[in-house]
């Protein structure tokens, strides 16, 4: 699918010669996600491929002002076939968002809506989803590629005992009107990784929202 473009952005966006400004985006990351991430960890590897979405696709890189997906595509235009070009320009416009699934997986499709948006999404996913139901809450990147809408490698599930938090948490910052959804998903992040370590701590006191 797009993964062997990604990897030439991400190639180019972690070069030796940006890797003090890669090393400084991982410690801007974990640090409002919970904290570094380590062997043991059992989301240690989406966490990783997380931060590296997030790096390439969201954060502005001072340098260019812009994030490293925008950068690469400004810088290497020229050396990309055009057909191939939309491609790349996907990974500029990728949507990365808290999603409920509205209709279980069918033909390769599901039926989803990012919540802080409330905007419909039909996503084309080929991978099982193990356990997925309708109703359930997760984090997730949407990338354009090809005239259809994909998820990336990464998802973070919520569980299902704190549906009703995290859907009243969001009803609660929709209703002071739009806003930025970053920082409600890393707290959600933080969130979940507490739960992950700590699963002595009852879940709905991690996802309290009051505190």
């Amino acid at each position: 699918m797009y993964q062997t473009h990604f990897e030439r952005v991400v190639a180019w966006a972690t070069q030796e010669r940006f890797q003090q400004d890669v090393a400084l985006a991982r410690k801007e990351f974990f640090l409002v996600t919970g904290g570094e991430v380590f062997e043991d960890d059992r989301s240690t590897e989406s966490r990783l491929a997380a931060f590296v979405d997030w790096y390439v696709c969201d954060r502005p890189r001072p340098a260019e002002g812009v994030p490293p997906a925008r950068a690469f595509l400004d810088a290497c235009a020229a050396e990309i076939h055009p057909s191939e070009l939309p491609i790349f320009r996907g990974f500029t416009e990728t949507v990365r968002g808290l999603f409920e699934l509205r209709k279980l997986p069918k033909d390769s499709r599901l039926q989803v809506r990012e919540l802080c948006t409330d905007t419909q999404y039909d996503v084309f996913e080929r991978r099982t989803l193990a356990g997925l139901a309708k109703g359930d809450v997760f984090e997730a990147r949407l990338v354009p590629f090809k005239g259809d809408l994909l998820f990336s490698t990464p998802f973070c599930y919520h569980p299902r005992a704190v549906r009703k938090q995290i859907l009243a948490e969001v009803k609660r910052r929709r209703k002071a009107g739009p806003f930025d959804p970053a920082p409600l998903l890393n707290q959600l992040l933080a969130m979940a990784l507490k739960y992950e370590r700590y699963r002595n701590v009852a879940v709905e006191a991690i996802y309290n929202f009051q505190g």
